[in-house]
């Protein structure tokens, strides 16, 4: 499954991302925003602590033992004050169509878990926007 995890300093700037995305057409299901203020999907996960909680939803999305890391960066950015907006595009036209929806509302990085074709970096190939 694709996914594409954008962190913005705010969760003002995510939610703007969310309502454009779902303005051009996303399904709500397929976009999420988690921030300390917004809990999204995590709040359907079993109640542990904030951090575990966190921790186990991004876990869920970034199954690699490589990408523990990079869990641990979005947790600690989330306890921070910034937000993730969690996007699941369908295909590759979707996966296109959002990259400058997320981009347009500045995110500080942007983490892409898709085809090859759509991110270069492939799986996860992160960059700084």
């Amino acid at each position: 499954m694709d996914r594409v995890i954008a962190l913005y300093r705010t969760p003002l700037y995510a939610e703007r991302a969310r309502t454009q995305l779902l303005t051009q057409g996303m399904a709500s299901d397929q976009v999420d925003v988690v921030s300390r203020i917004s809990s999204g999907r995590v709040t359907h996960m079993p109640r542990q602590s904030d951090a575990e909680d966190l921790t186990d939803y991004f876990r869920q999305l970034l199954t690699e033992d490589r990408e523990v890391p990079v869990v641990i960066e979005i947790v600690d950015d989330i306890h921070k004050g910034k937000a993730a907006l969690v996007v699941h595009p369908h295909g590759q036209m979707e996966a296109e169509m959002i990259r400058p929806v997320i981009e347009v509302f500045d995110p500080d990085k942007v983490f892409w878990r898709v085809g090859t074709k759509v991110a270069q970096g492939g799986l996860l190939g992160g960059h700084a926007a």
